[in-house]
């Protein structure tokens, strides 16, 4: 497997490279663009104290009562008939809550990859770049409503490693994975999973996702915990409305609280609404649960120990008086069973408002 990725690496852009472009000029191939987000969120029941300043499990707009910056986004992507390229650079609360303190490295860097295109229906891409697991994003813009789901929220993050893709026909795609372990680019990196998503379109309205992960999460020295982690996707439109859901479970070995030579399990979901009044203005609905009994996905998050259970729901709109520019605002509901949010209590409501340009 290491000769393949030393492969992969070295030949790949030499092949690439060798190949002479006569019809555009490389900068012909270059596009740029810029996103830039910025919020005011507010927990309604929360205390005003240091404490209570960081929004838990929220996937952007984190801080409490401030306008704050959700992200600047730098994108800068090549495509030719033979050779693509992607680098974005971040900015702003997201990428620097997210990264750990001593992985603030990484915080910048958005994606960082390149492929090969070996003819129209198969290319390897290689490099940084995002999970193929889940449809939010912690973007407000590429999402229905601002925030996501808590369920998207714990799914995996950017991966780093080869991708390797066949469209079978118009309708259905495969991909392969080889890459550092779940989570962030900095974690188990010794650690390799697998996995393999697939995309089907049976009709154009209708699309069907699944995507899976395998490879071992434990640190070194430790038994091994093996995790087998799945996500299916259903998205669908008819009319003006627009649905979207997803399940995932997950297992994970040598991980149960009450005995760690059983295996544990988690699992997750979200169904979402979307009313488009007007081709400039839309209603969303969204309800949400994430059950990990033995924190094999949550590891503590949010002071919650050794188990996480939440539900909730979601309401808002999206209006863009502009192609380029967006307004969004929401009302979030999120409930679990413990004492998790401000004021020790076991609920939480808040108002997010996100406004956006992309040039």
């Amino acid at each position: 497997m290491i000769k393949f990725v030393f492969f992969v690496f070295a030949f790949i852009p030499v092949l690439a490279f060798s190949q002479s472009d006569t019809n555009n000029s490389i900068l012909n191939d270059i596009k740029f663009h810029v996103l830039v987000d910025s919020y005011y969120s507010v927990d309604l029941n929360y205390t005003k104290d240091s404490a209570s300043k960081i929004r838990t499990f929220s996937s952007n707009s984190m801080y409490n009562d401030e306008f704050r910056l959700n992200i600047a986004l730098l994108m800068l992507d090549y495509d030719s008939p033979n050779l693509f390229s992607s680098v974005a650079f971040q900015f702003g609360d997201i990428p620097f809550i997210f990264t750990p303190i001593d992985k603030q490295f990484i915080k910048y860097i958005k994606r960082a990859y390149f492929g090969y295109k070996f003819n129209k229906q198969t290319s390897v891409k290689v490099g940084y770049m995002s999970h193929y697991i889940g449809y939010e994003s912690s973007v407000p813009e590429y999402n229905y409503l601002s925030t996501a789901s808590v369920g998207g929220y714990f799914q995996p993050s950017n991966i780093i490693g080869v991708q390797l893709r066949h469209d079978f026909s118009e309708k259905l795609s495969a991909s392969a994975y080889y890459y550092n372990a779940y989570h962030i680019v900095s974690k188990n990196n010794d650690n390799k999973s697998v996995g393999m998503s697939m995309t089907y379109s049976p009709f154009k309205n209708l699309t069907l996702f699944y995507g899976n992960s395998f490879g071992n999460e434990s640190d070194f020295g430790y038994q091994n915990q093996w995790m087998f982690y799945n996500d299916f996707v259903l998205s669908c439109s008819f009319g003006k409305l627009d649905l979207v859901g997803f399940f995932d479970f997950a297992l994970q070995t040598n991980s149960d609280n009450a005995d760690t030579t059983k295996t544990a399990f988690m699992n997750s979901g979200m169904l979402q609404l979307r009313y488009n009044v007007h081709p400039k203005f839309n209603l969303t609905l969204r309800g949400e649960w994430f059950h990990d009994p033995n924190a094999i996905i949550s590891e503590g998050s949010g002071d919650s120990g050794d188990f996480l259970n939440l539900a909730g729901a979601a309401f808002g709109f999206t209006f863009k008086p502009i192609d380029n520019f967006y307004l969004k605002a929401e009302y979030d509901f999120l409930a679990s069973d413990q004492n998790l949010f401000s004021r020790n209590s076991k609920q939480r409501n808040s108002l997010v408002f996100c406004s956006g340009i992309i040039f």
